[in-house]
């Protein structure tokens, strides 16, 4: 979520919460954007506001995900309907199971593959859903093949947090339970680079005053951000370490320490 300057222009684009009163809020927007698990990076980005449900937005970038790609969400994202439809582009899926979602016994499971990792058969839901034409949800197979893995992960000073993941990667050979596990808490890697978009950047607040500059300093942070990761997975690749290692609040307090120089290459 970003606030913005509260001005009509950009209050029509992107209202303020209903349960503020008029004059004492400021105009909201909403972003969804996929990172690459790999260096952090921003690969695609949706912009809407409060009245656009995340999922919503997930679908309007899901085009820039190419065949073999793995999608590795939360539970806001486990949906049958844009699994199934990923699956039939040869998109694999990696998501925290959503609380709706019925647990699958070990009785009831095709197959037991390990402790918590069950290879089960989802049937599609009996009601179609609203973005969907009866066209496309014909289209849908009309059960798939998942994965079913629960796992308890140690928190040092907090209780044990028990997770449900569900997947297409139902092949245990080339993704053995522990690669899985592995590749999902992984995952929290991307919750710190959203933070570092967010905050360490100066996004989460904007500062113009129209709907279209709006745009252009949502996108701008997004390459700013992006050249940034750039210049730390090249650095990362020399010195033989994680990318992830490197601060990324001290690379940008470097790029920063350099805008003189930058603006001035002769005297440099």
């Amino acid at each position: 979520g970003l606030s913005m300057p509260d001005t009509k222009e950009n209050q029509k684009i992107w209202p303020q919460s209903s349960e503020q009163k008029p004059g004492l809020g400021f105009p909201n927007a909403k972003v969804v954007a996929s990172l690459s698990l790999h260096t952090g990076a921003v690969l695609d980005a949706e912009i809407g506001n409060q009245h656009d449900h995340e999922i919503t937005l997930f679908r309007r970038l899901s085009d820039s995900f190419q065949k073999d790609d793995i999608v590795i969400g939360d539970r806001g994202f486990d949906s049958w309907h844009d699994v199934a439809a990923l699956k039939e582009r040869g998109v694999d899926t990696l998501l925290r199971s959503h609380a709706r979602r019925k647990r699958i016994k070990p009785s009831e499971a095709l197959k037991k593959l390990g402790k918590g990792d069950l290879l089960i058969r989802s049937p599609r839901p009996v009601q179609r859903p609203d973005h969907m034409s009866l066209e496309q949800w014909h289209k849908l197979p009309r059960s798939i093949l998942l994965r079913q893995i629960s796992f308890t992960v140690e928190h040092p000073g907090y209780r044990p947090e028990h997770i449900t993941v569900t997947t297409t990667l139902t092949d245990e050979t080339d993704y053995p339970l522990e690669k899985i596990k592995t590749m999902y808490l992984r995952r929290w890697q991307i919750e710190v680079s959203l933070r570092d978009l967010k905050s360490t950047m100066g996004m989460e607040i904007l500062r113009c005053k129209s709907p279209e500059m709006i745009l252009k300093e949502i996108w701008m942070n997004l390459i700013g951000y992006n050249a940034l990761c750039f210049l730390q997975v090249k650095a990362a690749l020399r010195e033989g370490v994680n990318r992830f290692r490197l601060s990324f609040k001290g690379s940008l307090e470097v790029m920063r320490s350099w805008v003189e120089r930058f603006r001035n290459p002769k005297e440099s």
